[in-house]
């Protein structure tokens, strides 16, 4: 429809074909469908059905507020900026007996990464600074990911850990292992023993 207050001005789908679009149409109509952070335009607006996620002032009751909601829109501090917790005496989150322990792996991302560019990537600086992190890994060879993931879990080599490549063909199984097929769930390619079990029965 016309926008009343602005003449000629339109808010819908046929506005950029005839380029009468209105001022805000792209960051009021369109942003909210591609992006998955609140800017201050989108504080308090009218929940839209195609959203990623939500600005608007019921999103915290629904449960759907983009990430950035509480620092955006009412300028509370992020976590990035918080001081590290003291986890002296941790507390198990409800649901765990034991503290979970997280691994975070990336491909293509340089150990320097986290000294050089540490302000583009602040989470991941938050996480080493906070956390606990290597300051390199010498990859096994194969180099590949799902081959290091497993030799990282189970300290084996992948000639021992049965993952020599992220996709593989055994004759005696006669089956083809990749990460995009359902092989990749039968248990008999994975040999040795996850680091975590293990430490449960020393």
């Amino acid at each position: 429809p016309f926008d009343g207050d602005v003449p000629g001005c339109r808010c819908d789908v046929n506005c950029n074909v005839t380029d009468s679009c209105c001022y805000d149409y792209h960051d009021t109509c369109t942003v909210p469908t591609q992006q998955w952070e609140c800017t201050k335009l989108r504080c308090g607006e009218k929940r839209l059905s195609q959203s990623r996620c939500h600005c608007s002032d019921d999103c915290l009751s629904a449960g759907d507020c983009c990430t950035n909601y509480k620092h955006v829109c009412h300028g509370e501090p992020q976590w990035v900026e918080d001081e590290c917790d003291d986890l002296s005496t941790p507390t198990c989150p409800d649901g765990f007996s034991r503290q979970p322990l997280l691994l975070i792996s990336l491909d293509g991302l340089r150990a320097e990464y986290l000294q050089t560019w540490s302000h583009l990537i602040p989470v991941l600086h938050k996480l080493k600074t906070c956390g606990t992190s290597a300051p390199y890994m010498q990859a096994a060879f194969p180099s590949k990911t799902f081959p290091n993931h497993y030799t990282i879990v189970t300290g084996l080599y992948p000639e021992s850990n049965g993952l020599i490549d992220n996709s593989m063909y055994d004759p005696v199984m006669d089956a083809s292992f990749s990460l995009s097929s359902p092989e990749k769930d039968n248990p008999a390619w994975y040999l040795g023993q996850p680091v975590s079990p293990a430490f449960i029965h020393i």
